[in-house]
This record gives structure tokens, C-alpha cells and sequence, in this order.
């Protein structure tokens, strides 16, 4: 009774270990690996310095002709840059430390997909700040 026992553990956990892996299988894709440059051309990061300057990256992924624009909130442009028809990463800086208070918008296209980033440049008065330093009488211990 004993080995038949051990016969039927042993059995049910043999097929355990060799079940195991095929309920924790995945399924496969069926798209390419480049799927993800198939649906955009290119990518853009942005982030801000300190120094009132903004950082713009792009990594364009195909051979597309990629326009960047920056424009006022009248609509005026300010900045128009067509970059070469190379995938490759790009990096741009602007300046906004002279530039009016308003909102500017950044357009990144490549005729079949836009991205519009817009920045808010706000400049706030300095606020003068006020310390009072009080004291009482002179206490002697």
C-alpha cells in the first residue's frame, strides 16, 4: 500500500513539474519587433533647466523629414527648424529667460503625426520678504 502510494505522489508530482511551466507560458506576438517605429516615426522628451531653458530631444526612428515649430500665443512663429531625413537623436535648446510672459507651443511633425507640447512662461514680482528680530529685556542669572 505504501509504494503505491509513493507510485501516485511521485506520478502526480512529476506532471506538476512538467505542467508548471506550460500554464505560466506567455502568449507570442504576432507582430514584428519594430512594430513600435512602424506606429511613430519619432518620440520627443522635454524637460526644463534651471536657467529658464528648454531641453527638446527627439529620436526620430525612420527617414521622414521631421519639422519642429515654436509659436507664440498670437500664432507668430518664433523658431522653425527642418531636421535631416536621418533616424537619429536630436537635441535642442531654448532660451526663455528674455522672452514674454504668454504661452508658447512647440509643434513636432512629419506630415503624417503631430505632437504639440505647450510651455507657460510666467513671470511673478519678487515679493520682498520682511524679518522682524525682537528682544526683551536683559536677564541676569
Amino acid at each position: 500500500m505504501k509504494t503505491t502510494t509513493q507510485l501516485i505522489m511521485n506520478a502526480l508530482l512529476l506532471s506538476l513539474l512538467l505542467v508548471a511551466p506550460a500554464l505560466n507560458a506567455q502568449p507570442a506576438t504576432n507582430e514584428p519587433e519594430d512594430s513600435l517605429s512602424k506606429q511613430s516615426s519619432f518620440e520627443v522628451g522635454m524637460f526644463m533647466e534651471s536657467n529658464w531653458t528648454i531641453n527638446l530631444m527627439l529620436a526620430v526612428h525612420q527617414p521622414k523629414r521631421v519639422l519642429v515649430t515654436l509659436k507664440n500665443d498670437k500664432g507668430a512663429l518664433l523658431f522653425r527648424d527642418y531636421l535631416k531625413k536621418i533616424p537619429a537623436n536630436y537635441r535642442l535648446k531654448f532660451r526663455f529667460s528674455e522672452s514674454d510672459s504668454g504661452v508658447y507651443q512647440f509643434e513636432i511633425s512629419d506630415d503624417q503625426q503631430t505632437i504639440v507640447r505647450r510651455v507657460e512662461v510666467v513671470y511673478m514680482p519678487a515679493v520682498e520678504s520682511q524679518r522682524y528680530i525682537t528682544y526683551g529685556p536683559q536677564i541676569n542669572f
